[in-house]
């Protein structure tokens, strides 16, 4: 199965109600940005994840807030999350 996320990227991406950017995989990410020295790039809040309920796999597997992708052709060092 191949999912895609679809949502708009950019500030049209950003989402309608406020992000608590404390939590892990919100606000500043561990890289630098681009071509701006001492700015850390932030994660995208027009991140997607897909999550199983019913099936076989174990929790780990089945789509945890840490298994997200970003939008489609969004510009960004972190496109998707580290899968287990």
């Amino acid at each position: 199965m191949t999912f895609y996320n679809l949502l708009p990227t950019g500030a049209a991406g950003n989402l309608f109600i406020p992000v608590d950017t404390t939590l892990m995989g919100a606000g500043m990410g561990p890289l630098p940005m681009p071509g701006m020295p001492g700015m850390m790039e932030s994660y995208t809040q027009n991140r997607a994840e897909l999550h199983l309920h019913g099936g076989l796999p174990p929790w780990i597997s089945d789509g945890t807030p840490h298994q997200w992708v970003a939008p489609a052709g969004e510009m960004t060092q972190y496109p998707k999350a580290w899968r287990w």
